[in-house]
This record gives structure tokens, C-alpha cells and sequence, in this order.
């Protein structure tokens, strides 16, 4: 009968670690956070969850993420500054440490996870309450274009240059990061029914139906890719003649 009972005992543990081996290989890759669902929560959890819901989104949404073998976890708006960990437990969680805001600690439920779909619930701490809300990601496929958004070749306008650059420069690091956002844009718009402005470094403001220059003082975001404020500048003035001779 003890025999019975050990068989059992290592029966279950080897199932765990299965499943556990199974997330772990399913979680690993390149992926879109798509949306966050509330419709799961109850009345009073969703009137909490209102005055949170624009940050919580910004904090999130549409980023792209990669979950590398090894562990390694990379935001691609923090590649070449944050590098952060990340692991599956025998508990069906997923772990995401040390990588900057929003994944200081982010702690998920495993839902679901199916092809290249993962649903997570992240409890979301608030007011005394533990909000269940939970996450819609989306795996980059192999044969998608979206995978050149990951490519370290794609994201060499990131690193800043060690020293002023020349226009011709100038113009390449723009056409680069014209080149990377195209292919975002192209990709939420097929996977997101929204859209949010502060995900793409660029100097625009977004309307319906046309895309227009921010001012030259409200240009933080995008300068922090330049070598000096002064590189920044010639830039945002590159790109606006060439917008203007479009």
C-alpha cells in the first residue's frame, strides 16, 4: 500500500512538472499585449476598476514583449536599458521580475494558453481589494512580418550615439524608426481595435484622419534617441520639412 501511495505521489509530481514544461515552451516567444478584459469582474469590482482603467492600459497595452529561453525577459521600449526574468510555476504562474515599469513584479494566472493565444489574470491591488483582471496576449508567429519588430538590426535607432551626429546620420536613425513603426502600426491595426499614441517615439499627434507635428517643446519622448537635445532638434526639423514636401 505505501508503494501504491509513493507510485501516486510521483505520478502527480511528474504530471506538474509537465504542465509546467508545457506553459513554460508555450509561453516562450514574441508577443503583442493586446487588451485587458473586464468583463469578468462584478459590479463593485468594475466601478473600482473604472478610475484605474486608462492607466492600467497605458501601463500595458500594445507593448510588445518577448519571453526568451532562459528566462530572459525583454520589453522592446527598454532594449539596451532593462533586461528583466521571467519563469512558469508549478502553480500555473507566470513570473516577470525586475524589468522596469509595470514588470518590477508582475504576477499572472495562467487562463489559457492556445497556440498563439494567452489569457493571464493579473490581481490588481487596490483600495483594499484584489481586482481579478485579466490580459488578452497575442504570440508573434514565426511567418509573421511583426518579427522584424524584435530583430536587433530593426532597433539600432534605440542606442543613442556617443557623439553629435551629421544630417545624412540624422536621416538614417529617422528612416529607421519610420521603418520600425510602420510595421507596428501595420500590425496592431490588425490586432487591436484600438490605439494608443504613446507607444510610438515619434513627434506626432494622431487625429482621425491626418497625423500633425507636435511642438518643438513637447518632443521629450522622442529626443531621449538623440545624442543631445541640440541633435533632437535637427531632427524634429528634418522630419518636418520632409512631412511638409510630402
Amino acid at each position: 500500500m505505501r508503494l501504491f501511495f509513493l507510485l501516486c505521489v510521483l505520478f502527480l509530481y511528474s504530471c506538474s512538472n509537465a504542465t509546467t514544461d508545457s506553459l513554460q515552451d508555450g509561453a516562450a516567444g514574441n508577443w503583442l499585449i493586446v487588451y485587458a478584459d473586464h468583463q469578468g469582474l462584478n459590479a463593485e469590482e468594475a466601478t473600482k476598476y473604472q478610475p484605474l482603467q486608462d492607466s492600467i492600459v497605458d501601463l500595458y497595452g500594445l507593448k510588445l514583449i518577448q519571453l526568451l529561453p532562459g528566462g530572459v525577459f525583454q520589453e522592446m521600449d527598454s532594449l539596451y536599458s532593462m533586461e528583466g526574468r521571467w519563469d512558469v510555476f508549478q502553480d500555473k504562474k507566470l513570473l516577470i521580475a525586475d524589468a522596469g515599469k509595470g514588470f518590477g513584479l508582475f504576477v499572472g494566472d495562467f487562463v489559457s494558453l492556445k497556440s498563439d493565444k494567452l489569457r493571464l489574470i493579473q490581481k490588481i491591488v487596490f483600495d483594499g481589494d484584489s481586482l481579478p483582471l485579466q490580459w488578452a496576449w497575442r504570440k508573434i508567429r514565426e511567418d509573421s512580418p511583426a518579427n522584424q519588430l524584435f530583430e536587433p538590426a530593426n532597433n539600432t535607432w534605440r542606442k543613442k550615439s556617443a557623439a553629435p551626429e551629421t544630417d545624412i546620420e540624422l536621416k538614417k536613425r529617422l528612416a529607421s524608426m519610420l521603418h520600425y513603426y510602420a510595421i507596428y502600426f501595420d500590425y496592431i491595426s490588425q490586432e487591436a481595435i484600438y490605439f494608443l499614441p504613446r507607444r510610438l517615439a515619434l513627434p506626432f499627434n494622431y487625429h482621425a484622419h491626418m497625423v500633425a507635428m507636435k511642438q518643438p517643446d513637447k518632443i521629450e519622448r522622442f529626443a531621449q534617441y538623440f545624442h543631445s537635445p541640440e541633435d533632437a532638434q535637427k531632427a524634429f526639423g528634418i522630419l518636418k520639412t520632409t512631412k511638409r514636401n510630402l
